[in-house]
């Protein structure tokens, strides 16, 4: 089998209601938000696999702008901090968050903050803001402190001596804000060691004590990933200051690869009808919502014998496991009830592509959090579409050969469900 790029994907509503368009616009932006996440998680699952530490994986505090196009990551998805240039671009996306707690990003992250926060009380006092190019400096420098990033104010000459006076107190305020921070992060510091060496071993099965310690300093990564609708992960490079941006084409405007959802065309007649190109990420939503359909189709037939339904359902349950396909046509043919074109094309997608590359993560809790993470988006992503309509009989899918798109030569289909009549 050849290398699989995208899924067209053709979705028509169940009834003749026609979609507004702003309920289009939500279910597009919601569909592409979910798929962007899937990939995202199956790259970080390949990341961990090839050995990179999660403390060095880290997720920006705020989505990125759609209507910014990143040019700069046409040049390369790498940032060296080092770069003054490369720099602004990081810092303007937001602060990083690690996935397991990171000293050092922590440390960047407060700095970042407390940056802004003074540039925006300077600006505010109609002072001159201080300069990214000399904040940099101090940004990246492992053992320089909050006092280092306050020295770079600079008050302009005609500033009288009890406004600089009262600014100072003010200035000094900001300060205290985030050394208090430092002194509770360093408080929990052994605890924060001592959980993190529980995951390294994998002896995370008593781990009450850690409760309000994995609440407050692991459990930022997941919140903001599952808050945020376009986040930004990457790699941090903590030796080199080198910054590596996950999934990056996503992020960029005017990027057409295969991983990019493309609407081909929607029509707003009655049904409403969709048709989209999207990435091999949406290979395990798809495979849940044709499970769905068939479920659906088969609890609606009151002649299916109920000894035959439980294999179905079984064998339903058996598209999410890693099999070879031997074992899976045998599944599929004792079923009689599913489609196995598109059973057998879309799992071999899925192992081919490692689209659950988590699965192979050897700490117990990352393999939890990916996990969780992807089943999260996945049924959301389920259920967006069943939310407008679009679960039925109508669903159908091509796998397609990304360079062969715009010819429309070397498609391997999957007929639609409707097609293929159950048996009584």
């Amino acid at each position: 089998m050849d290398q699989i790029k995208q899924i067209q994907v053709e979705l028509k509503k169940e009834d003749d209601s026609i979609l507004t368009p702003w309920q289009i616009q939500d279910f597009i932006s919601t569909l592409a938000s979910n798929y962007y996440k899937l990939d995202l998680i199956n790259e970080i699952s390949k990341q961990i696999n090839n050995g990179v530490s999660e403390e060095n994986i880290f997720i920006i505090n705020e989505s990125f702008n759609y209507n910014n196009k990143y040019v700069f990551l046409n040049r390369s998805n790498r940032l060296n901090l080092n770069d003054i240039e490369d720099f602004k671009h990081f810092f303007h996306f937001g602060n990083p968050i690690s996935l397991i707690p990171n000293e050092d990003m922590n440390t960047m992250s407060l700095k970042f903050s407390i940056f802004r926060d003074l540039n925006n009380y300077l600006y505010s006092k109609g002072e001159s803001r201080i300069d990214k190019a000399k904040f940099q400096v101090v940004a990246i420098q492992k053992n320089s402190s909050f006092e280092d990033i306050i020295k770079l104010v600079k008050f302009k000459k005609e500033t009288s001596k009890d406004i600089k006076e009262r600014m100072n107190t003010d200035i000094k305020d900001i300060e205290n804000k985030y050394v208090k921070l430092v002194k509770e992060r360093n408080s929990h510091e052994i605890q924060i060691n001592t959980f993190k060496t529980c995951i390294e071993n994998n002896k995370l099965d008593d781990n009450e004590e850690y409760i309000d310690i994995k609440e407050k300093y692991f459990n930022e990564f997941e919140k903001c990933f599952t808050r945020l609708e376009r986040p930004i992960v990457g790699i941090y490079n903590v030796d080199k200051r080198v910054v590596e941006i996950l999934s990056s084409s996503f992020i960029m405007k005017d990027s057409r690869d295969e991983r990019f959802l493309d609407i081909k065309e929607i029509s707003h007649n009655s049904p409403t009808y969709v048709n989209l190109f999207v990435g091999i990420a949406f290979a395990t939503p798809l495979l849940i919502l044709f499970a769905n359909i068939i479920t659906e189709k088969i609890k609606g037939n009151d002649e299916i014998e109920d000894i035959k339904y439980s294999a179905v359902e079984e064998s339903i349950r058996f598209v999410h496991e890693e099999h070879e396909d031997e074992a899976l046509m045998s599944k599929v043919e004792a079923c009689e009830k599913l489609d196995d074109e598109i059973e057998v094309l879309l799992n071999e997608l899925v192992k081919k592509e490692e689209l659950k590359g988590y699965e192979k993560i050897e700490k117990t809790y990352s393999k939890n959090l990916m996990y969780s993470m992807s089943n999260n988006i996945e049924s959301k992503t389920v259920e967006n579409i069943k939310e407008y309509g679009f679960q039925n009989k109508e669903l159908s899918a091509k796998i397609i050969d990304f360079k062969d798109i715009k010819k429309k030569r070397n498609t391997v289909k999957i007929e639609k469900i409707n097609n293929k009549e159950m048996k009584k």
